[in-house]
């Protein structure tokens, strides 16, 4: 998720300075050819602040060496640089020089910097030269699992990149936060639209800000929501900031999971009926009504239609163009401004924008429907069956608690759970069959990732476990990999699907824990230790 409104916004209004020369009267002329070269040489604080929104940060401190920058003109490229490179305390302090209230633009660079100095306090900087990353933890409990974030983001950076034809500066900045309240004071986004939409990670300020998985019970897709964000700063290094909001989102959609082998599960909801079915319904959001970020649209329903629409119409794009002419747009946008994108269409496609929606629009017009709209159950809702095996599964869960393994199987038959698509009903029913010693019917249990309502790190690690029982070793070993990617700091997950809560005797040395999950699983181990209580499952 990205937004534009705290970008730029102060450098058109702000006069520059200009140096005073004492000149000597005798050598007026020579001084003359020397002032005018010198200010040929010197850039301007737009030049200045273009530099800094493309993420060219060592360029844009030579530059504001030699710059004669005065007043607010100062003040704000150098905290907006002092915040690119996760400076808070800096930024703070230089904003403080100056009477808040005379610029807006201060007054709101002067509070994201408070918040941000506030969110980082006492926080714990990891430098991983070679990949050319650092992660910043909120949290010490975070760190043991850096250098997993670390790879990850040094492997979507590179693949994507290389896709894109895109260089990265480095170092690649992530933080890892704890709460939405975090997220919000280090990115600026608003509180209760982060709150509102689920938003969960922002690229801004030339960093991604992330929430930690351990902020969820059952964790989320972290990694692909990493690569989201990775794209963002791609795009923006591309473009210097001038891609609009619909071009972040799509690129940022459609490499979120290309960084890394497929997976089930990669293309559902299915992107294109998603966005027809919302045309049909009237529930389209529209590519001209994004606003400034999709984590301000009204609700969770109409990001994910967003996401859905900015990622069809990209895709409509690309079949009539293709990838070269993308590419060459997003080296257009790098000199044309915010409000470029239209005059690089039509340079690179020969349409304008809004040429392009009409086209695009006209073409889910003539798809035909396969279903009734009204019968159209709409993808993520759960059925009247599914309300009763809900209930059953929180018994279930109360019974599981209690080591009752066989009741558990009990409550939930075979049948029960074949008609059902949750996986926190399955990984219940499947946990219950393993600690009773029958892996083989915990994998009829447990079912294929197609049937599911959406994957969790829990069920992944009990399905890896049960594998690994049947001694198809190379198959588990791929399942709790996969598991990491939901829940890196959960026990079962970086156990192989195994807690201490389930009264388990077996020590760590006598698991088939990899050389990445054996220090997860300890440091999961002592925080499930330390909370005096078993996981959450």
């Amino acid at each position: 998720m990205r937004s534009r409104y705290l970008h730029a916004v102060l450098l058109s209004g702000l006069a520059l300075g200009l140096l005073a020369l004492v000149i000597h009267p005798g050598r007026q002329e020579s001084h003359k050819v020397v002032a005018r070269k010198a200010r040929a040489d010197i850039a301007t604080p737009g030049e200045i602040s273009s530099a800094i929104s493309g993420l060219e940060l060592n360029y844009a401190e030579r530059l504001m060496k030699d710059a004669p920058l005065n007043g607010a003109e100062s003040l704000v490229l150098r905290a907006r640089f002092a915040l690119y490179r996760g400076d808070c305390d800096e930024a703070r302090a230089i904003l403080s020089m100056s009477n808040a209230s005379e610029v807006p633009v201060i007054r709101e660079l002067s509070q994201l910097a408070e918040g941000c100095a506030r969110a980082v306090a006492g926080a714990k900087m990891i430098t991983d030269d070679s990949r050319g990353v650092w992660v910043r933890v909120q949290d010490d409990a975070d760190a043991v699992w850096v250098n997993l974030v670390a790879d990850v983001a040094a492997r979507a950076r590179d693949v994507t990149g290389a896709e894109l034809g895109i260089h990265l500066p480095r170092p690649l900045r992530i933080e890892l936060v704890m709460d939405h309240a975090s997220l919000s004071a280090m990115t600026g986004l608003p509180l209760e639209a982060a709150e509102t939409t689920g938003t969960v990670a922002v690229a801004r300020w030339g960093r991604v800000t992330m929430l930690s998985p351990r902020s969820f019970a059952k964790g989320y897709p972290w990694q692909d929501t990493l690569a989201h964000e990775i794209t963002h700063l791609l795009v923006t290094a591309a473009t210097r900031d001038n891609a609009s909001l619909w071009l972040q989102e799509a690129l940022a959609k459609h490499f979120e999971t290309r960084w890394r082998p497929p997976r089930p599960l990669d293309d559902v909801p299915d992107q294109h009926e998603l966005t027809h079915l919302a045309w049909l319904q009237g529930r389209s959001v529209g590519i001209e009504n994004l606003g400034t970020s999709i984590a301000l649209l009204p609700s969770p329903e109409s990001a994910r239609i967003a996401y859905a629409e900015v990622s069809d119409f990209l895709d409509f794009i690309l079949r009539e163009s293709g990838w070269p002419a993308l590419r060459l747009l997003l080296r257009d946008l790098r000199e044309l401004g915010t409000d470029g994108t239209n005059r690089a269409l039509v340079s690179v496609t020969g349409y304008s924008q809004s040429d392009w929606i009409l086209r695009w629009r006209a073409a889910l017009s003539r798809e035909s429907a396969t279903k009734k709209i009204n019968d159209e159950i709409a993808p993520g809702l759960v059925t009247e069956g599914e309300i009763e095996r809900a209930r059953r599964l929180r018994l279930a869960e109360l019974l599981t608690s209690r080591h009752a393994y066989g009741a558990v199987i009990q409550l939930l038959s075979q049948d029960r759970v074949a008609q059902s698509n949750l996986p926190e009903l399955r990984a219940t029913a499947g946990l219950a069959t393993l600690q009773q010693g029958a892996p083989d019917r915990a994998l009829e249990f447990l079912g294929l990732p197609a049937g599911l309502l959406g994957l969790q790190g829990n069920w992944l690690a009990l399905r890896g476990r049960a594998l690994f029982e049947l001694d198809r070793k190379t198959e588990a070993d791929s399942f709790f990999d996969w598991a990491l990617a939901f829940a890196p700091t959960d026990e079962r997950v970086c156990c192989e699907g195994r807690s201490q809560s389930d009264g388990l005797a077996e020590n760590l040395p006598s698991l088939f824990v990899g050389s990445v999950r054996r220090p997860l699983c300890l440091a999961a181990r002592g925080l499930a230790a330390s909370a005096g209580q078993p996981p959450i499952d």
